[in-house]
């Protein structure tokens, strides 16, 4: 990269800037009128450097007009502190990818789980991101736009963006993107009884298969924490790193524990199993894997009468959560049927 590639550089993409590029030797800085750095002994802005850092190439380069743009925006607003900028290691992230980059070593620092959450959750939504432009509200409007309005993707959407404005402590707000995607605005779904699921259960050929259903079944665990599941006890069985991280479940109903040995449970035999599960079902014309787990969430509830918060605990989620999604699940003739069996219970114990 030459000078004259700097020189046409600052005279279009930067006309408007406060801030120029320098090249000198292999390395790029940024030129300006800034404010007297701290203990300077002057009292008014003056033309001064920032060292980038960046290599003087095509990647360095557009990071360094992002960060011009960036200090640009921070002097147009009075928010420039020389404490961000004094030196490569002290600046922040100016560009989008350099956040990104951040906030993902940062997450992994905190989150013991497998990269494929990373990427679900944030990195198929990250890459849609320009990483050579600086964090602002456009671009992330640009990009919560890909997504369809009212629902789950554009939720996730939504979730992953915002997250990464709370890292770079920044004020943008997402919040009226967000959109109103809910269980509400999904029609309650004709859960199998569990006379079906059993049916459907002992016709699995495969026993690695069947011993994997039947835990979906009979724990309520969600598909990819298959992989992380060891039975204790005759009714108990333990996650070691779900999704919200370790936690105790019971078997529900108890009498499935015995139907189908799971006992006899050694492990998952999927690398995948969020991927491999609802594609095995797919292909037979099941449920989808989650209402295995919306009928143990309505087992409790119903058969049991267990109260939100211990529920919750057991399924790992939040109190408001489960009754939020799980309470639409439960039909008329299951709370007749549970007023039913309360009534009685009253009547045996009198």
């Amino acid at each position: 990269m030459d000078k004259s590639t700097i020189s046409s550089v600052n005279r279009t993409e930067l006309k408007y800037c406060r801030l120029s590029i320098k090249m000198r030797g292999d390395r790029l800085r940024l030129q300006g009128t800034l404010p007297p750095k701290p203990g300077s002994g002057k009292d008014s802005p003056y033309q001064q450097t920032i060292s980038t850092g960046y290599r003087a190439d095509e990647s360095g380069l557009k990071r360094a007009i992002a960060a011009a743009w960036c200090i640009h925006s921070q002097l147009e607003t009075n928010s420039f502190n020389w404490t961000e900028w004094s030196n490569v290691k002290g600046a922040p992230p100016a560009t989008i990818g350099e956040w990104v980059e951040a906030f993902e070593k940062d997450w992994h620092s905190r989150k013991h789980r497998q990269g494929r959450t990373w990427q679900v959750d944030y990195g198929n939504v990250f890459k849609q991101l320009n990483p050579y432009v600086p964090l602002s509200e456009f671009e992330l409007i640009r990009v919560i736009r890909i997504s369809k309005p009212d629902t789950r993707n554009r939720v996730r959407f939504y979730r992953a963006l915002q997250a990464l404005c709370k890292f770079a402590k920044s004020d943008i707000d997402l919040s009226r993107y967000k959109g109103s995607y809910g269980i509400k605005r999904v029609e309650p779904r004709n859960l199998p009884s569990d006379q079906e699921i059993e049916g459907l259960i002992d016709g699995i050929e495969s026993r690695q298969w069947q011993l994997t259903i039947a835990l979906l079944a009979t724990y309520g665990i969600r598909t990819g924490e298959v992989k992380h599941v060891s039975i204790d006890t005759q009714s108990r069985a333990e996650v070691a790193d779900g999704k919200t991280g370790k936690r105790t479940v019971l078997a529900f109903p108890l009498d499935w524990v015995d139907r189908w040995s799971i006992a006899e449970w050694k492990g998952c035999h999927l690398k995948r199993p969020s991927e491999g599960i609802p594609h095995y079902g797919r292909k037979r014309g099941w449920p989808t894997p989650y209402t295995f787990r919306h009928c143990y969430a309505r087992r409790l509830m119903v058969d049991c009468g267990m109260g939100a918060d211990l529920a919750a605990a057991l399924m790992g989620h939040s109190a408001r959560i489960h009754t939020e999604v799980y309470r639409a699940w439960v039909t008329e003739a299951d709370v007749l049927n549970a007023a039913s069996k309360f009534q009685h219970a009253n009547i045996n114990s009198e």
